[in-house]
């Protein structure tokens, strides 16, 4: 009896693995058709990061910097209508001893990336463009430019054209 409740277990869970991973083909898909054509080269260079809620404040933060910056962010925090009210460059100026960037720029940046709703986005120098759609981890989606061979392209397979998923 045992046996066949473990059996059972087992099934439902290799069924449960089997629907997940087909609804995340499925996520991938979308933004593979949706986005495989979209001119990202106004945030080519640029890294935005959705870090959170300040439940507080009711306000969303973000992380913005340059791609290849060694200073830490700036963090923008964002209300309900996605207008900014707050750019916070203390851990900038803690890291750099300056700014990097104008708030215009930042400004900018974030009105462009806030039409794309991913919670991760960053395009380097090259144009390969990473994404992370669902969550606050690392690009789980890279659009690889077909004009360069990114440094960390070993971490993911080929999906379609020039689309690759994160190795599991």
């Amino acid at each position: 009896m045992k046996m066949k409740k473990i059996i059972g277990i087992v099934l439902l869970f290799i069924v449960l693995v089997i629907a997940l991973q087909s609804c995340n083909e499925e996520r991938v898909d979308q933004i593979v058709k949706k986005y495989d054509q979209t001119d990202f080269s106004d945030l080519k260079g640029f890294f935005i990061h959705y870090r959170g809620v300040r439940h507080q404040e009711n306000t969303f933060i973000y992380l913005v910097s340059t791609y290849d910056v060694k200073c830490s962010p700036y963090m923008v925090e964002v209300d309900e209508k996605n207008s900014i009210v707050n750019i916070n460059n203390n851990l900038v100026l803690e890291s750099c001893g300056r700014d990097y960037l104008t708030k215009e720029k930042i400004k900018q940046v974030f009105a462009k990336y806030s039409q794309y709703h991913f919670c991760l986005l960053q395009v380097d120098n090259e144009g390969n463009v990473y994404i992370n759609p669902d969550n606050q981890e690392r690009p789980t989606l890279l659009r690889k430019s077909v004009h360069s061979n990114p440094k960390d392209l070993a971490l993911f397979s080929h999906y379609k054209g020039n689309w690759y998923t994160k190795k599991e």
